[in-house]
């Protein structure tokens, strides 16, 4: 797998093809492209999932703590919103999971851009880590890192790639 950095513009959030670069590709090229980036992009983004909250048991002597005397509070009537237990995260391998805070930092970052010039698709999250200081233990630092150990790309391009010709025969338009 290749790996293209690029950046998204603040513009990119609400549209995803620059009229510029739709007019310097092919109709048939562009559609095709347009079609399968949707496409590859719609299933990473269902491969991530939400995180499920852990279980009592599997909590932590701290969090455990801490989630026993939010209850208990919540129970007293001192808070209102009722507690959430930690979230799980993901084993090694699988897609990584997606946490609500007001949007996912992950499942709602992720776009596709095309290349006029290359003429070539690039299809991923925004890029994750630039403003964190400090490398703690287990972090990722950049995409390669969180593709290599949660993929959730490479298998959304795999379970698009035997569709691919069928997205180029109908932006020929037969």
């Amino acid at each position: 797998m290749t790996f293209v950095t690029t950046e998204f513009d603040v513009e990119m959030l609400s549209r995803f093809l620059d009229r510029d670069v739709a007019d310097a590709l092919d109709p048939i090229i562009r559609r095709f492209y347009m079609r399968g980036g949707a496409k590859i992009r719609l299933r990473a983004k269902k491969l991530v999932r939400y995180a499920p909250q852990k279980k009592i048991s599997d909590l932590n002597k701290h969090e455990r703590f801490v989630y026993e005397q939010a209850m208990r509070d919540y129970k007293a009537g001192k808070i209102t919103k009722k507690p959430r237990r930690p979230d799980q995260t993901a084993m090694k391998g699988n897609p990584p999971f997606a946490h609500k805070r007001p949007r996912s930092l992950l499942k709602d970052r992720i776009f596709f851009a095309l290349n006029p010039t290359r003429e070539y698709v690039v299809i991923g999250p925004e890029l994750v880590g630039r403003n964190r200081r400090h490398k703690r233990n287990g972090d990722v630092d950049t995409m390669q890192d969180l593709e290599a150990g949660w993929p959730f790309m490479e298998p959304a391009f795999q379970d698009i790639l035997p569709h691919l010709p069928k997205y180029l025969q109908q932006a020929k338009g037969s």
